[in-house]
């Protein structure tokens, strides 16, 4: 799929400062690009960036974890206490996760590889840090 036909809507937030909005922690741009796609690349050896969102966290399929719940599944959740936080709450660094600054639509039959390359872009184009979108 060329990027052109691509369409995912980015849209900017009202960026909270304060480290305590749990319910507004977002993934840094910088960790998709490195840490989570070293992650698809592990689990997906022959398509890496050409994985499709819903390949690597398989709804249809209940009961096996995705990369993304399997990294939250032993983690208590900050928000409500229970076992089983979502991704962001198991991410530690500031490089990694911070405060939601846009928000991300798109579908789950995109390629992680092309919602990497308009993260990527945005951050080029808008001249922000990765490590801090």
């Amino acid at each position: 799929m060329k990027q052109k036909d691509l369409h995912i809507d980015l849209h900017t937030s009202a960026k909270s400062d304060n480290k305590d909005d749990l319910d507004l922690r977002g993934v840094s741009v910088h960790n998709l690009a490195n840490d989570f796609i070293d992650q698809v690349r592990d689990e997906f050896p022959d398509s890496a960036e050409n994985t499709k969102i819903y390949q690597i966290e398989d709804l249809s399929k209940l009961d096996e974890n995705g990369i993304i719940r399997e990294k939250g599944k032993d983690t208590t959740c900050p928000i409500d206490g229970r076992q089983g936080a979502a991704y962001v709450h198991t991410l530690q660094g500031d490089e990694h996760v911070g405060p939601s600054s846009i928000m991300l639509s798109y579908t789950w039959r995109y390629t992680i590889g092309d919602i990497l390359d308009v993260l990527n872009n945005y951050c080029t184009t808008n001249n922000l840090n990765p490590k801090e979108v």
